[in-house]
């Protein structure tokens, strides 16, 4: 199906804008929209988090791949349209890390598509791209 209107995957050092990506998805053609806002927690893995961090290095290929899986998303699920922020650079715990919304006519594909493109995030764009920093030790993901 063909976006409605704000196509938008974008990697940023600022603050998601909540209300501009909802925005975005909004249209009288749509009964639903779904979304998912992650944010720094202060432990993983046992260990207390001092940050995380997604270094703008790579991030034309991480980019390239997010806008990918909303392509995938589109042409798989039954959804109007996609929205997904990501941030980069250095997060402490509490920050904002990523923002994925979905518009479509009913919830069953919204939530379906919303879901499909977080787990192909986590397992196809975050790994080796970010980094945690634990109080006495620094992880790789």
């Amino acid at each position: 199906m063909k976006p409605e209107k704000g196509t938008m995957v974008e990697l940023t050092e600022d603050e998601i804008d909540l209300a501009g990506a909802m925005e975005k998805l909004k249209s009288p053609k749509n009964g639903a929209i779904a979304s998912y806002f992650g944010s720094v927690r202060n432990t993983s893995k046992g260990k207390n988090t001092a940050s995380l961090t997604y270094p703008g290095e790579g991030s034309s290929r991480v980019l390239e791949k997010m806008k990918e899986l909303r392509k995938n998303a589109l042409n798989k699920y039954d959804i109007r349209d996609a929205v997904m922020i990501q941030r980069i650079g250095s997060l402490k715990p509490g920050d904002n890390i990523l923002f994925v919304g979905i518009s479509a006519a009913t919830r069953t594909p919204a939530f379906e598509a919303c879901s499909y493109i977080i787990d192909r995030i986590k397992a196809e764009v975050h790994p080796g791209w970010k980094k945690e920093m634990f109080q006495n030790s620094i992880d790789r993901i």
